[in-house]
């Protein structure tokens, strides 16, 4: 903070003189219109950024196909929705725009603000990683081969299933008969000595398994809801890179003769694709 409240002022690089001379002949702010060739001004008239916006983040919420009434998708995000412009405002620092105090209030938000997100994955972190480590321990340490696999955390729900399913009614049921079969199945291979090594892997695979099965209900339900937010946040990037890419088949598309854009579209239709008219 203090650094940013005595940061000076860059020096003006132009002098009185010259300045303004370029207020004359130059417009004092940052504007200008992007480019576009008359195929890209057809393409925005027909398919606009917005809709396109909308159209990409249909697509990633696994919400097609369109609304028959108005061809518009059924769910859509508001906030792609918002009309972009054609020209850019002028480029100021946050500094120069509301002053160096509201650059440092701004900067110390953002560094609380990781702080926190820092302090809210702490205990994710450490009921998954432990649960993991009581989950992997029998295989590793007792050379346990009736461990089974846990499943892929991708979600709220997959990681509730993990948790409750999977980790604790199946590793409490594994924990417990294994004090019967680990050494039966040890007794019928290697004797005595199997008979042995079969009590310890019991007894060791009960406490492992059990303290998987308690500590993985916070922390595979935790891995989830972490999983879910990460997967809100990416679906938004993957929405804009879709648009991204779908402006530039259109633009493609739109070069190509007559008789390519039939073969296209057949090729589209013969995979039941729907098309957005």
């Amino acid at each position: 903070m203090s650094k940013t409240l005595h940061t000076k002022p860059a020096p003006k690089a132009l002098d009185s003189t010259s300045a303004d001379t370029a207020s004359e002949s130059e417009p004092q702010t940052y504007e200008f219109n992007v480019v576009q060739n008359p195929l890209q001004n057809a393409l925005n008239m027909k398919y606009p950024p917005e809709r396109m916006e909308a159209l990409a983040h249909t697509i990633v919420s696994k919400s097609f196909p369109f609304d028959a009434a108005d061809g518009a998708p059924k769910r859509a995000n508001p906030f792609l929705l918002a009309r972009k412009s054609n020209t850019y405002p002028s480029i100021k620092t946050p500094a120069e725009e509301h002053g160096r105090a509201y650059e440092a209030a701004h900067d110390t938000g953002n560094f609380v603000s990781s702080i926190m997100v820092t302090v809210a994955k702490t205990p994710v972190a450490f009921f998954y990683n432990l649960a993991n480590g009581f989950h992997n321990a029998p295989s590793f340490l007792l050379n346990d081969h009736t461990v089974r696999r846990r499943d892929n955390i991708t979600g709220f729900g997959s990681g509730v299933k993990v948790a409750g399913k999977k980790e604790f009614t199946l590793g409490l049921y594994d924990g417990f008969t294994g004090l019967v079969t680990h050494p039966y199945n040890g007794a019928r291979r290697h004797g005595l000595g199997g008979f042995l090594t079969g009590i310890g892997q019991g007894a060791g695979g009960l406490i492992f398994k059990t303290s998987a099965a308690a500590i993985g209900l916070p922390g595979y339900t935790l891995k989830g809801v972490e999983k879910q937010f990460q997967k809100r946040h990416d679906r938004s990037l993957k929405a804009k890179l879709l648009a991204i890419r779908m402006r530039q088949s259109l633009l493609e598309f739109e070069g190509t003769t007559k008789e390519e854009k039939e073969e296209i579209i057949k090729r589209w239709r013969e995979l039941d694709v729907v098309l957005p008219s």
